[in-house]
């Protein structure tokens, strides 16, 4: 019975705190890319 727990414990980890624990990281590589395209327009414009 303890071992059925942790297997749903474990499921609980993989499919809950990992795509959490990724999505700040998908932002800020997101910001990344906008701050990168704002400066190629500004710097391109001069």
């Amino acid at each position: 019975m303890l071992s059925v727990f942790f297997i749903f414990y474990l499921f609980y980890l993989i499919f809950i705190l990992f795509p959490l624990a990724s999505i700040p990281s998908n932002i800020n590589a997101a910001k990344k890319r906008l701050l990168a395209g704002n400066n190629r327009v500004i710097f391109g414009n001069n």
